[in-house]
């Protein structure tokens, strides 16, 4: 009897594994889990609602939000869109709504729902779930693979492997390169002391320079006790992901707080409240562009506001500075870096260097901003890796 083992059981895993129940394979269906429990990343996305995809149908929009590995997603992610994946759960019972930042949730808000849908799927199928099984080590043999256990092996003719973005090592055993693995979505730390915690922004665009380097987003953000977090904050640290921040090794940070307005907008706009409203506070005549805790440092009545005040008042809008001195965790474990893409087939997902070897997920050198799209790659890879790690004759059956 044919075996496959699936190393893994997160989103990408339980996604390969039940592409392989699916499909009609009739042999032995193994997922491993070094956790209690399936799913333990996928629980707690979106705070515990699971943001398990985006409401973006461009793929080339959707590629944008990858800084590492989006050409070679491109077939992934048409044949398994993030529109495919929400008629998926839905097929099979789940239902989804789509938020005003275009990130996906169950409509039930239940991260368990997804992982439920799974399990279902699982117990249909009489997958063998081995949870809180470390995998010791995998050898391969012109027969299959060896997989060795805490206190047991298992014989599998094809193996996927989706241990997520830090967990390389059984990759790198089987002779494949692994690239510089570092945290992806992090906030910022910031040598300026605001104290101005939970202050949002809702729109802003965000430049960090770094020596010759610079990286750009636009989007919303919030300020924390000791520096800024929030998605747009998460994709300039995704797309700086290799750099180092400390006391030694400083990178400026400029925010456009009003995006929509031009210098010369935002000037005339000041100007005017001056003209018409002598006696309104300076600060208040800037809560238009900024919240009023960020105004305390502009002191006094419009009327008393001399010209030097009113171009500091207009670059501290458009272009404020601060000094980002460190990085700090993020709402999001992700890992950029992992298994060289060039060592894999992009539309099958298996080793070009192992045959009978899939992977899928965070492992890759693959990952994307916060906003559904490591759990939408998971689940396209995670796809792929299983449909091509069926049999040809059963593809060739189901597929009929």
């Amino acid at each position: 009897m044919k075996k496959i083992a699936i190393i893994g059981g997160g989103a990408s895993g339980m996604m390969a594994c039940a592409t392989i129940c699916e499909a009609g394979f009739d042999g032995e269906i193994f997922l491993i889990e070094k956790n209690p429990s399936l799913g333990k990343k996928v629980l707690l996305t979106g705070g515990g609602r699971c943001n398990l995809t985006t409401g973006l149908t461009d793929i080339k929009e959707i590629l944008k939000r990858y800084p590492r590995g989006s050409k070679f997603l491109q077939y992934a992610m048409h044949e398994f869109s993030p529109t495919k994946v929400r008629d998926w759960f839905f097929d099979h019972g789940l239902r989804t709504k789509v938020e005003k930042d275009l990130r996906v949730f169950p409509a039930s808000e239940r991260s368990e729902d997804v992982i439920n849908v799974f399990e279902k799927i699982f117990t249909k199928y009489n997958v063998k779930i081995l949870i809180s099984e470390t995998v010791k080590s995998i050898t391969k043999s012109e027969d299959g693979f060896e997989i060795i256990l805490n206190n047991r092996s298992i014989h599998a003719d094809k193996v996927v492997l989706t241990t997520g973005g830090r967990s390389c090592e059984i990759a790198e055993s089987l002779g494949h390169k692994i690239t510089k693995l570092a945290p992806s979505l992090s906030g910022f730390t910031l040598l300026e002391k605001l104290n101005i915690p939970g202050v949002a922004i809702e729109d802003a665009v965000l430049k960090l320079r770094l020596n010759d380097k610079k990286y750009e987003y636009r989007g919303p953000f919030v300020f924390t006790h000791d520096g800024v977090s929030g998605p747009c904050v998460f994709a300039v640290s995704a797309m700086s992901a290799y750099s180092i921040f400390d006391q030694n090794n400083t990178a400026k940070l400029f925010i456009d707080f009003a995006p929509n307005y031009s210098r010369e907008e935002v000037l005339k706009h000041i100007q005017d409240q001056i003209k018409t409203s002598p006696k309104k506070e300076f600060s208040n005549t800037l809560t238009k562009f900024i919240p009023k805790s960020l105004t305390v440092e502009f002191r006094g009545k419009n009327a008393e506001v001399g010209k030097h005040e009113i171009n500091k008042s207009v670059e501290h809008i458009k272009n404020c500075e601060f000094t980002i001195c460190g990085k700090s965790a993020g709402n999001e474990f992700v890992t950029a870096g992992g298994v060289d893409l060039s060592q894999i087939d992009p539309k099958t997902m298996q080793s070009k260097i192992c045959p009978g070897l899939y992977f899928g997920g965070e492992i890759l050198d693959i990952d994307g901003f916060t906003g559904g799209f490591n759990l939408q790659a998971a689940w396209a890879t995670g796809r792929i890796a299983g449909g091509s790690a069926i049999p040809v004759h059963t593809r060739a059956l189901h597929s009929s």
